[in-house]
């Protein structure tokens, strides 16, 4: 029976200070890969315990590293790397009143790297890193490499299944870094991704688009997820056309415009589709209706007064209240079930209609949704009207 090592290439563990480390750093032979692990950026605490573990000579686990011909690619650890770089360069200071109470560190306390006694900063350049490298590693086999054992209790099992999954992972891993670069982090989106939220998202999305279904965000998602099985280049493509135009609207700058991962869901939805059927220019007329959508909705949950949208005379009596209201219970409720995701989806094409976004009252899916919309007027409770769309054939399918 062939070895591991045979198959797959192997770990090898090597031992470097943290002086010949960071040079490598410097150098550009060794790089940090930032996101792989989903983490947030550390806390200064954070950051002081690690120099006060390292002064005192304790264990900061190993740091993992992707080697290929060109380069030695921090995995995991990366953090703990940035956070010895910072020291040395003066960003970090020593807390000596961390415990258990060392009357050296006491003494050292508030002072940077520089201003250490001589044989602090040897000792602390001499300090020995773990760095086991992998070689030969599929990069699909990364995260279940470094994740299977890991004990996170503070992962979902869908979260842990997403951190743990294979090329379809690295896929969407590779996309939401991307992202990063576009702006998505969670000053602007109103969640981070600590948890693999946008992970979450975007794989559903790119599932979406591939089946050219919005069910196809909520139907074996776990399923898919687990096999690992890559989107085509044109679907991941079509996704990061959709991310790219949805961060760039001037709406994001808004400070009212902030999205739970349920309504970024929809909101990358809508933007697909309507490209789709519209041409880019979708965009234009969907950061009109979120300009106005997301600060309202959010002031109808905390029990004020709603503006009135700048709707065409043909559709002023689209009831856009009930339209917020049934939003935010979709968004909160089972917000990842195929009834909520419809749900989400028909309101933001109504208002769509309703402010100017579809070319004539002719053009599909106007019809439907004017079809729609004369129900809601006629219906008490509109949130039924909505969910009937889940199992109507007719809604959510694009080609």
């Amino acid at each position: 029976m062939a070895s591991p090592r045979a198959l797959r290439g192997g770990a090898r563990p090597r031992i470097r200070t943290v002086r010949e480390t960071l040079y490598e750093l410097a150098s550009g032979a060794m790089r940090i890969d930032p996101g792989r692990t989903g983490g947030p950026r550390w806390s200064d605490h954070r950051s002081r315990l690690l120099i006060d573990s390292v002064l005192r000579g304790w264990p900061i686990g190993p740091i993992y590293a992707l080697v290929d011909d060109s380069w030695v690619s921090v995995v995991d650890g990366g953090q703990r790397l940035a956070t010895l770089r910072d020291f040395i360069q003066g960003k970090i200071v020593v807390d000596g009143k961390l415990t258990p109470v060392d009357q050296v560190l006491r003494e050292i306390d508030g002072l940077h790297y520089a201003e250490l006694p001589s044989g602090l900063r040897t000792a602390f350049n001499d300090y020995p890193l773990l760095v086991v490298e992998l070689h030969d590693l599929p990069g699909g086999d990364i995260r279940p490499a470094l994740f299977r054992l890991n004990d996170d209790e503070r992962l979902t099992p869908a979260q842990r299944m997403m951190r743990e999954s294979g090329d379809l992972g690295e896929q969407v891993h590779h996309l939401v870094a991307e992202a990063a670069d576009w702006g998505m982090d969670g000053a602007r989106l109103g969640f981070s991704n600590a948890a693999l939220g946008y992970d979450d998202v975007v794989t559903r999305a790119l599932l979406a688009v591939e089946r050219a279904d919005i069910r196809a965000a909520a139907h074996d998602v776990d399923h898919r997820v687990k096999e690992g099985q890559l989107v085509d280049a044109a679907v991941r493509e079509e996704v990061a056309q959709a991310l790219r135009a949805l961060l760039s609207m001037s709406a994001m700058d808004e400070p009212g415009v902030r999205f739970s991962k349920a309504s970024l869901l929809s909101w990358l939805l809508v933007l697909v589709h309507a490209t789709h059927r519209f041409g880019a220019g979708a965009s234009h007329y969907l950061g009109a209706v979120m300009e106005w959508f997301e600060p309202q909705r959010r002031r109808l949950k905390a029990g004020l007064e709603v503006t009135t949208p700048p709707l065409r005379r043909a559709h002023r009596s689209l009831a856009y209240k009930d339209l917020l209201s049934v939003f935010n219970e979709a968004a909160a409720i089972d917000a990842l079930s195929v009834e909520s995701i419809v749900q989400r989806d028909a309101i933001l094409w109504l208002l769509l209609m309703g402010m100017g976004g579809i070319p004539s009252l002719k053009t599909e899916p106007a019809p439907f949704l004017s079809a729609i919309r004369d129900r809601l007027a006629e219906h008490d409770e509109p949130g039924e009207v909505l969910a009937t769309l889940a199992h109507d054939p007719a809604w959510g399918r694009w080609s």
